[in-house]
């Protein structure tokens, strides 16, 4: 990686100077960053929860993968997109999604990364309904012909949320940007049907505005998806 050396670092913001010079930002660049990490408000509550998974715990991973909510504080998730190949950075058209994560406590990012490198990554929101939605699974160019590791990380994301702040269900957005498709194929959907649930704090711009039921708890499918007493979808939670 090539070493970038900035000038007029503001005292208080030298933690994106490493950042920066991760993603080869030039000078000037860096300088507009920090303007534009000046203007944000970072959000001081959370409503995703931390998790962290080891690879070596799951079959057909391995422990050179792990994945982990990135901190609140952490502003790489305005540059997120530069890491998985996508829009979601603070110069992309996935820019208020970025601002999102970073401003409101409804909504994070989870991060896989291979042998300590962000590889893959999604934006994750509460809905109105005690859910969490993946808007995508995003991916970098370098690991777009070993998709499975991935996807059995998130996989196994998606059933570790359950029951943790009161979610009860968990969603993948129908999109077909990244690897969306091919998560949606391994997890597997709870109904074919596609939702369309609220975020509690809007965003202009997501990829997941429509998407899938992936994961429920007991609670949630016999309370929403039990009809005339067949318990059948229980199986598939389990």
């Amino acid at each position: 990686m090539r070493t970038q050396r900035y000038t007029n670092v503001p005292e208080g913001f030298e933690h994106l100077v490493d950042l920066c010079a991760r993603h080869e930002l030039s000078n000037s660049d860096f300088q507009r960053f920090i303007s534009e990490v000046k203007g944000l408000t970072n959000k001081t509550s959370e409503m995703l929860p931390f998790i962290r998974i080891d690879g070596s715990t799951i079959e057909g991973v391995g422990h050179n993968y792990t994945l982990e909510k990135l901190d609140a504080n952490d502003p790489a998730v305005l540059l997120i997109g530069l890491d998985t190949s996508c829009c979601q950075h603070i110069s992309g058209a996935g820019r208020s999604c970025a601002v999102h994560s970073y401003e409101q406590a409804d909504s994070a990012v989870y991060v896989v990364r291979k042998n300590g490198i962000i590889v893959a990554q999604s934006w994750a929101w509460r809905n109105q309904d005690n859910g969490v939605v993946f808007a995508s699974i995003e991916v970098n160019v370098s690991e777009r012909n070993r998709y499975e590791p991935i996807a059995l990380m998130f996989k196994e994301l998606a059933n570790q949320l359950l029951g943790k702040l009161m979610i009860d269900s968990v969603y993948i957005g129908q999109t077909g940007y990244g690897m969306t498709q091919y998560v949606l194929s391994v997890i597997g959907k709870l109904l074919d049907s596609v939702r369309a649930t609220r975020m509690i704090t809007p965003c202009s711009y997501m990829d997941g505005r429509n998407h899938y039921l992936v994961a429920a708890t007991e609670t949630y499918v016999k309370k929403y998806l039990t009809f005339d007493g067949d318990t059948s979808v229980l199986a598939v939670c389990a």
